[in-house]
C-alpha cells in the first residue's frame, strides 16, 4: 500500500522548485549597486520573485496560513502570469505513474 499523498508539499515543491525557479532562471533580474549593474543570484532572484508575487496576490497573508485550496490557487496564478506575461517555459514534468 502507497502512503497518502502530501498535496501541500507536492505544491511548495512545485511552487519554490519549478515554477519561482524557472522564472527566476528565464527572468534574471539586474539591481544598481555601488553605481554598477549587478544580476542577483538565482537564489536572490527567486526570493525576490517570491516576493514580488506575494505582495501583488496575498499581502498581509503567509502562505503557510492559506488553505490548500487557496494556496493551489496561487501558485496556478503565479506559474500562468510566469508563462503569458513573462514568457517563462517550465520543465515538462511525468506522468504520475512513472514516478
Amino acid at each position: 500500500m502507497t502512503e497518502p499523498k502530501n498535496i501541500r508539499a507536492e505544491l511548495r515543491g512545485k511552487y519554490h522548485g519549478v515554477i519561482l525557479a524557472s522564472i527566476a532562471k528565464q527572468n534574471p533580474i539586474t539591481i544598481e549597486e555601488d553605481g554598477k549593474p549587478r544580476t542577483l543570484t538565482l537564489k536572490e532572484a527567486i526570493a525576490a520573485y517570491k516576493e514580488f508575487f506575494r505582495v501583488k496576490y496575498h499581502p498581509g497573508e503567509s502562505t503557510e496560513a492559506m488553505s490548500d485550496e487557496r494556496f493551489a490557487w496561487l501558485v496556478s496564478t503565479v506559474e500562468a502570469e510566469g508563462a503569458s506575461e513573462m514568457n517563462t517555459t517550465y520543465p515538462a514534468q511525468q506522468p504520475e505513474e512513472s514516478r
